[in-house]
């Protein structure tokens, strides 16, 4: 997806999906990793109403609101929406947005999202707020999609969390055809982030430290937090590097140089995590086949040695029969 950010300052998740068989840096089979009893990210599905647009080829530009949720009811937005070539561009602006660490220290900036009527949630770009406002434009290949804003631990999420702060509203001047639709997609319960580590319990210094590095510092500790580091050691090398060349850089004065690097390290850790969870899943289904596959070798066995015992009694009743009848043809034969 090729995006064009425009944004006001600095303030305010899963890809690269390894089909690896074992977690990184197993030597062999004999290594093996201890899975987790419940799964971290457990997303609960839950049934949202949203309107969906379907921005017809041919339609031209058309313009929709943003309205503040529940959680943020003060909040504003508009965005210019054009189908251009088969791409649609989408151009959004936003006020009235406040701090997302108010839901948490966990949470550091805003992400639009773009879901589908089949409930499939698109990242399409991260929203830096600075005095409540917000730019944001991006393309994207969907043309029929509603549009979401949720708070997030960093901007590369691959999953949104169900802190919607904004929600698409059709003006009546709105092109397209406007469908109402109930999407199944699946949102991240808040506190999902919060029981694991949390290191940024403070208040952020923004003048010193650029948000980005603060994201960097969150998406590590979040990957590392559910094994990353043993699950897919070889990517998350790549991001605990990624952060702490940010950090030098930071140290060195060279604010542009951290900021790459911080962007970098939250998408290589939100890589490790997103592989991390595939390989321990993997891992839950084998382990699952091997107790079934067990279970299925014990009860096999069980019916065996249960059938070789009624043989046997059968034999021995049999045995004992003939030895009866033996005795009596001989009790006869001695009478006559």
């Amino acid at each position: 997806m090729k995006q064009t950010w425009f944004l006001t300052a600095a303030m305010g998740l899963v890809a690269a999906l390894a089909p690896a068989q074992q977690p990184a840096g197993a030597e062999s089979s004999q290594q093996v990793l201890e899975l987790p009893e419940t799964p971290v990210f457990k997303a609960e599905v839950v049934s949202k109403t949203i309107k969906a647009i379907n921005y017809r080829v041919k339609s031209g530009s058309t313009r929709i609101d943003f309205v503040g949720t529940a959680i943020m009811p003060r909040a504003r937005g508009q965005a210019s929406v054009a189908n251009k070539r088969g791409r649609t561009e989408i151009e959004a602006e936003f006020e009235n947005l406040g701090a997302p660490t108010q839901f948490g220290a966990e949470y550091l900036t805003y992400v639009l999202w773009a879901v589908t009527p089949e409930g499939r949630a698109e990242n399409l770009g991260e929203i830096l707020v600075k005095n409540g406002r917000g730019k944001l434009k991006v393309t994207t290949d969907l043309q029929v999609f509603g549009l979401i804003v949720t708070a997030e631990p960093y901007f590369s999420v691959h999953q949104p969390s169900d802190l919607i702060v904004l929600q698409n509203e059709a003006r009546k001047g709105t092109k397209g055809r406007i469908h109402f639709i109930d999407a199944q997609y699946e949102l991240l319960k808040k506190g999902q982030y919060s029981k694991l580590a949390n290191p940024l319990s403070l208040t952020l210094d923004l003048k010193h430290t650029p948000l980005e590095l603060y994201e960097a510092r969150n998406a590590v500790q979040i990957a590392k937090s559910i094994g990353a580091d043993k699950w897919a050691g070889d990517i998350f090398s790549r991001a605990e590097a990624g952060l702490e060349m940010a950090e030098n850089a930071l140290k060195l004065g060279d604010k542009k140089k951290a900021i790459q690097h911080a962007r970098q390290a939250v998408q290589t850790a939100e890589d490790a995590k997103i592989t991390t969870l595939e390989r321990q899943e993997q891992a839950r289904i084998e382990k699952q086949q091997r107790e079934a596959d067990e279970a299925a070798r014990r009860a096999k066995e069980a019916a065996q040695q249960a059938e070789a015992q009624r043989r046997a009694e059968a034999e021995r009743r049999a045995q004992a029969e003939a030895a009866r009848l033996k005795a009596e043809q001989e009790r006869i034969q001695a009478e006559l």
